[in-house]
């Protein structure tokens, strides 16, 4: 009977010390086990993301030339000298003087969250009412975003007439 309690003892012993020994080794490796289910769900997460930024971006491949139009209607620079040869060239093509032009670049609109930057100009004009309709026509129809925002002209009875306008272009 003795041999058969130490027996029993020994493996009792046996356990209890394999598992005071293999419990925190196996606490560890679940530890383990579950630190790399979440890593390989960012990864897959992250992957995904990738995945579909290239879907997106082959997309807008598609769309090159109008996404071309876009950065020329809205450049990244205000540019005071393209504008000004714009205007200057409008005016010209269309029979009309350009007496004055003075411009202020507004950092950002304020009623939205974008970059978009506005420049502020007043022209001073003097020529014909069909030249005007002419520049304004031409305006409407360049590569940049200008958008009127008032006109005011003043004539003699006879000769040409003079034209104010305040006029806004946008860049980012």
């Amino acid at each position: 009977m003795k041999p058969l309690l130490i027996i029993i003892g020994l493996f009792s012993l046996i356990a209890l010390i394999a598992l005071f020994l293999l419990w925190p080794s196996y606490q560890e490796f679940s530890s383990l086990k579950e630190q790399i289910k979440l890593r390989s769900q960012e990864l897959q997460t992250r992957q995904a993301y990738f995945e579909n930024l290239r879907s997106q971006d082959a997309k807008l491949a598609e769309y090159k030339t109008q996404v071309a139009t876009i950065d020329a209607a809205l450049p990244e620079d205000p540019s005071l000298p393209l504008l000004y040869d714009l205007i200057q060239d409008s005016a010209a093509t269309s029979g009309l003087v350009l007496r004055k032009i003075t411009a202020s670049v507004n950092p950002a609109l304020a009623d939205t969250e974008s970059s978009i930057k506005q420049v502020s100009s007043v022209l001073e004009l003097r020529g014909s009412y069909l030249g005007f309709k002419g520049f304004l026509a031409s305006l409407e129809h360049s590569w940049r975003i200008i958008q009127i925002q008032s006109i005011e002209l003043s004539s003699e009875r006879e000769g040409p007439v003079d034209f104010i306008v305040r006029l806004s272009a946008f860049s980012y």
